[in-house]
């Protein structure tokens, strides 16, 4: 059988751009994007955008509303205004002090970040309530969601 040189060279040539074009994709992408539930938005009640706090690195209860997205009634939280989440520790989707989209119900007068509903295939001790980083993004999902 015939060595081919040539052939080797093509395919080694091939090989390195395609390495090359995958390398370029990864970097492109390597902040995944943010993709809002709309399982957690239908058990929601009201949709805020709220400034968060760092207290012992987790965000702290007392959170200052910047604006309401969308509301159920008219007896939620109002832009302008501080309230208490009580659960907003065990969130996950945390990255810092700022903007967040936070899904809100009400369970016993307390305001909760909503919840995932129940999935067979997962445990509830596997299931967090998420917060969103308010972006363009996300605020763009939330009014596709909310339609």
């Amino acid at each position: 059988m015939k060595k081919h040189p040539e052939a080797v060279i093509l395919f080694a040539l091939l090989f390195a751009g395609w390495m090359g074009y995958l390398s370029l994709q990864a970097w492109k992408y390597r902040h995944p994007p943010v993709i809002v539930s709309r399982a957690q938005l239908l058990m929601s009640k009201y949709d805020v955008v709220a400034d968060l706090a760092t207290a012992d690195g987790k965000p702290s209860i007392d959170v200052a509303i910047g604006e309401v997205l969308f509301a159920d009634d008219d007896g939620g939280p109002k832009a302008g205004t501080t309230i208490k989440i009580w659960n907003i520790a065990e969130c996950d989707g945390y990255g810092g002090p700022g903007s967040y989209l936070i899904p809100l119900t009400v369970f016993g007068g307390q305001y909760l970040v909503a919840a995932l509903p129940f999935d067979p295939g997962r445990s509830s001790a596997d299931i967090k309530p998420r917060i969103y980083p308010a972006s363009d993004e996300v605020r763009n999902q939330i009014r596709e969601l909310r339609k």
